[in-house]
């Protein structure tokens, strides 16, 4: 009788130590991995969008950007030099003022040519 006691216990706990292992593998493999989007601008059909948060907004007024570039709703771009520049439809800016590359945002088509 001791034997079968024995036994039950030991297999109790080795299905135990099994159960609490399985799901945890199961719900890693399950889970989407989310990706942060930075907060942004880009110029969407000639006009300044400002994506903040995961929303997208446009630009009502004129934005002075941290490294003194003024941006315009049409997407003109002043530097703190004063050269000018146009933007072209799908260039983004980062928060501080800098161009962020030729790359498409995640979530935007490239940029026809």
């Amino acid at each position: 009788m001791k034997k079968l006691i024995a036994i039950c216990a030991a297999a109790a706990i080795s299905l135990t130590v099994v159960a609490q292992n399985q799901p945890a593998t199961t719900t890693t493999q399950n889970q989407a991995v989310v990706k942060k989007v930075n907060d942004m601008m880009i110029l969407r059909a000639d006009k300044m969008m400002i994506i903040k948060d995961g929303h997208m907004s446009p630009m009502e007024k004129p934005m002075t950007m941290k490294n003194g570039t003024v941006i315009t709703p049409t997407g003109l771009m002043t530097m703190k030099d004063g050269t000018t520049r146009q933007l072209v439809n799908g260039e983004r800016l980062d928060m501080d003022g800098n161009l962020m590359g030729n790359k498409p945002a995640p979530h935007q088509p490239a940029p026809q040519k």
